[in-house]
């Protein structure tokens, strides 16, 4: 008993340690040897602890329970773990144990925390959204999250709309919507890509825009394709 306890302190402080670094080691793996170091455990005490014999009390089938219950207690997973386990192990008899296991792990670790990739996901801040809304967010409608009159930039801006373009691109957004002569949208721009056109003075004449000149009439018909397409 005192090697699989040694075995499970170590296995769990290297998944800490690998868990907190920018390495690809994996959470499965670890988290089947601690469950069955901890399966182990409960075993052992059941045969030395209370003279059980491990016929009676069901062999080796701690160990799949054990991997199964710390599974679904970090991962969140139910059924599909269930019969991963027992197609790996070929242990049928060991069906409704290991759903129990499960669900008895499952509510736990629903009551204590959330699930360990939950908190992976918000540490990174991955925009996902969560299958349950929030108290505080139940009453918020749509039309309280959009603006009536959003932002936009047209397809040929004139240098005068500086200063709004400035105050566009300080409203924290990273896209900003580009709409043509018709007010139709047809396509995103950076935020960074307004703002570098704007310090560098990527500006266009005047005569070119508006087709007074020979080049200008083509600058202005590749304005006349783009806002087509």
């Amino acid at each position: 008993m005192g090697d699989i306890t040694i075995y499970l302190v170590v296995w769990y402080v290297l998944t800490i340690i690998t868990y907190g670094v920018w390495v690809p080691a994996g959470l499965f793996l670890p988290g089947i040897l601690i469950g069955c170091s901890i399966g182990i455990i409960y075993m052992d005490v059941l045969v030395y602890g209370f003279n059980a014999k491990i016929e009676e009390i069901g062999g080796q089938s701690y160990i799949i329970i054990g991997a199964t219950a710390m599974l679904a207690g970090y991962c969140r997973l139910t059924y599909s773990l269930a019969v991963i386990m027992l197609e790996t192990t070929q242990s049928i008899n060991n069906f409704l144990p290991t759903l129990l296991a499960v669900a008895v792990s499952l509510g736990v670790a629903k009551a204590c925390n959330r699930s360990l990739y939950d908190y992976a996901i918000r540490t990174k801040q991955m925009p996902l959204l969560r299958n349950h809304l929030p108290e505080a967010n139940k009453d918020i409608r749509i039309k309280d999250l959009l603006e009536r009159s959003p932002q936009q930039i047209e397809v040929v801006e004139s240098v005068c709309q500086v200063d709004r373009l400035q105050e566009v691109c300080s409203m924290g957004f990273s896209t900003i919507p580009i709409v043509n002569m018709a007010g139709r949208i047809i396509g995103l721009i950076p935020t960074n890509f307004v703002i570098v056109l704007i310090e560098q003075h990527c500006w266009y004449a005047e005569e070119k825009v508006k087709g007074g000149s020979e080049q200008g009439e083509v600058v202005s018909n590749f304005y006349t394709t783009a806002i087509k397409r």
